[in-house]
């Protein structure tokens, strides 16, 4: 509901304008203010996840904690559309057909890989979706 930019960003979580926006060294402190207004927000609330698991308490002050929280090794694409699941296969991670296995959607249903590569997805995605339907998908490398 929030427009994802670094003024909205400021407003949301430092209760501020943001003025000097797309000077390097003010958009740098911004974001210092930002993520700190972030830690502040969300201390000691715990995350519920999609699946109902509940996570305590997961956003701390501090670098490690933080990266460990957002760093998904299952997720193979920045936009978050595309993960492995727990077989190591690669699924889908939004809309009608979450869960479920890409190279089976594909064939299944070829339109969607059809609709999937004419749409505004990422470069990202789309070369996985391609090169899974070429039979050279990616593979779970733990």
């Amino acid at each position: 509901m929030e427009p994802r930019t670094l003024k909205a960003a400021v407003k949301f979580y430092c209760n501020r304008d943001f003025e000097d926006a797309h000077d390097a060294l003010e958009d740098v402190r911004a974001t210092v203010d930002v993520l700190s207004g972030q830690i502040d927000m969300y201390k000691g609330v715990d995350l519920i996840d999609g699946d109902g698991t509940v996570v305590p308490e997961p956003i701390q002050p501090d670098v490690q904690v933080l990266h460990e929280f957002t760093n998904d090794a299952r997720v193979l694409d920045a936009t978050q559309r595309l993960r492995f699941d727990e077989k190591g296969q690669v699924v889908f991670n939004f809309g009608k057909y979450t869960g479920q296995s890409v190279k089976e959607v594909i064939t299944r249903d070829p339109n969607y890989f059809q609709w999937m590569m004419t749409k505004d997805f990422s470069v990202q995605v789309k070369r996985i979706l391609h090169n899974i339907h070429q039979g050279n998908g990616p593979t779970q490398s733990n």
